[in-house]
């Protein structure tokens, strides 16, 4: 058992936002809720960067979230001009081919000299890149899954016929502005020219932007044992409902936990 009861993961917010206004989907979970607290807890407990001790760790029951994304598509459209350097080697001297016949050198002949040139070269154009970006639709929620899950639109559901149970449903206070400026960002990002740029402009268009509940099997724990320091911490793992994949996590370092586990090896 843990100590201190955990806070609850799913806790009201000051701000929801009204889901009667937003126009709500869910992706349906796809995997079972064995097999999903199965591997949130695996998670915890396996793996050659987990601490040697971590079967003291005090591991809460895996429980399914229903964690609110917003689901903002669009592209970026992008032309740059720039220039860039390039290396040539030169090589000088007598010819080879005339002073000492095919492949030959005469004894005495003074031997080519080999020299770089540099140069540069203009570069550039127009590329145009669509992309769907995830984002977070709970302010300061502690698990962001969003960097490593697919949101795909053909398995999106109404939130109406999904029958999310309330008191596994996190509930949303970002607004969709909020989230398309976020999403923005990362699109520009995504479309910035490489390389040494002279001139570039970036165009950022967001054609669609929906507010889903993903499923997810989180699994805390808290741990203090030798791969932390300053007391007991508490961790976590997100495994996808979809995919069966972990999504998110937060773990003791990896090199205080291997060095644990060699510590232990060589009877450190």
């Amino acid at each position: 058992m843990l100590g201190p009861m955990l806070p609850p993961l799913v806790q009201p917010t000051a701000t929801p936002l009204d889901l009667d206004e937003v126009q709500a989907w869910a992706i349906p979970c796809a995997i079972g809720a064995m097999v999903g607290k199965g591997r949130a807890r695996d998670a915890i407990t396996e793996g050659v960067l987990r601490p040697a001790d971590i079967a003291e760790a005090e591991i809460e029951p895996a429980a399914l979230v229903w964690l609110p994304l917003w689901r903002v598509e669009g592209s970026v459209d992008a032309f740059s001009v720039g220039l860039t350097r390039t290396a040539r080697t030169v090589l000088s001297g007598p010819d080879v081919g005339v002073l000492g016949g095919p492949g030959r050198r005469p004894p005495r002949s003074p031997k080519k000299r080999a020299r770089v040139r540099q140069g540069v070269l203009p570069h550039g154009g127009y590329s145009h890149r669509d992309g769907v970006v995830p984002v977070l639709a709970r302010a300061g929620f502690p698990i962001d899954p969003s960097a490593k899950v697919t949101l795909q639109l053909a398995d999106l559901v109404p939130l109406a016929d999904a029958e999310l149970a309330p008191e596994a449903t996190i509930a949303p206070d970002v607004p969709s502005a909020e989230a398309e400026r976020h999403a923005r960002r990362i699109l520009a990002r995504r479309g910035q020219p490489r390389g040494n740029t002279l001139f570039a402009k970036v165009d950022v268009e967001v054609r669609d932007a929906r507010l889903c509940f993903y499923p997810l099997f989180v699994a805390r724990y808290r741990y203090g044992g030798e791969a932390v320091e300053g007391g007991p911490r508490v961790f976590f793992t997100a495994v996808s409902g979809v995919t069966g994949k972990v999504v998110a996590s937060e773990h003791p370092g990896a090199l205080r936990s291997v060095g644990s586990k060699l510590r232990r090896l060589f009877g450190g």
